[in-house]
């Protein structure tokens, strides 16, 4: 008997008019605020791979890079909830693709572990760090650009209230990760002072 899987096509022809499916079935056109936060959390997504690549490289603990896989899971689990709008969507569907709230719990004592490793900040600084910080910053402000979009799908009752809540504190610790690993490869963060001319 042949348990092989047979080979899928990467492309369908299906989304050639601008029209995709929603999780839940349903197609909508792919300019729409669903897939655009979609697209924000795979953006997010695809950063923070490059930003485990940088952490190989400049040799960062193994603790920092299981926590950024660990993100880059939950952002699979985000973008399936957004993927499904509460309006649209079967009570099935919804649970199917509840997000556990105790992950922002989970992303608030990472913040806390590594903020207090951290020397309290007296300035703003400016994007820098060495590679993997300056990567977790734009990783960072991508998060911030995501969490705005996102609110909008909040705002039509599309979105529950968590994720929103989720994406505010990954913002923080993707900050405080930036900052932190400058601090342990001994790069400079540059400090924001005014450009007098």
């Amino acid at each position: 008997m042949n348990n092989i899987i047979p080979h899928s096509k990467i492309y369908t022809k299906k989304g050639d008019k601008g029209m995709t499916s929603l999780y839940n079935g349903r197609r909508e056109k792919k300019n729409s605020c669903v897939f655009m936060g979609c697209g924000e959390v795979d953006e997010l997504n695809s950063s923070i791979g490059l930003a485990i690549e940088y952490c190989k490289r400049d040799k960062i603990p193994q603790e920092i890079l299981n926590i950024l896989y660990e993100i880059q899971v939950y952002l699979f689990d985000v973008g399936a909830v957004i993927a499904t709008p509460i309006t649209s969507s079967s009570k099935s569907h919804l649970e199917r693709v509840k997000f556990d709230v105790n992950i922002i719990s989970k992303i608030e004592k990472y913040i806390d572990t590594y903020d207090a490793k951290l020397k309290p900040l007296q300035h703003f600084i400016l994007p820098s760090g060495g590679l993997v910080g300056a990567q977790l910053h734009i990783c960072r402000t991508i998060c911030r650009k995501a969490e705005r979009l996102l609110i909008v799908l909040l705002d039509s009752g599309n979105l529950p209230s968590c994720i929103i809540q989720f994406m505010n504190r990954l913002s923080d610790l993707l900050f405080v990760l930036a900052r932190y690993t400058a601090m342990i490869r001994g790069h400079e963060e540059r400090i924001y002072s005014k450009i007098y001319v």
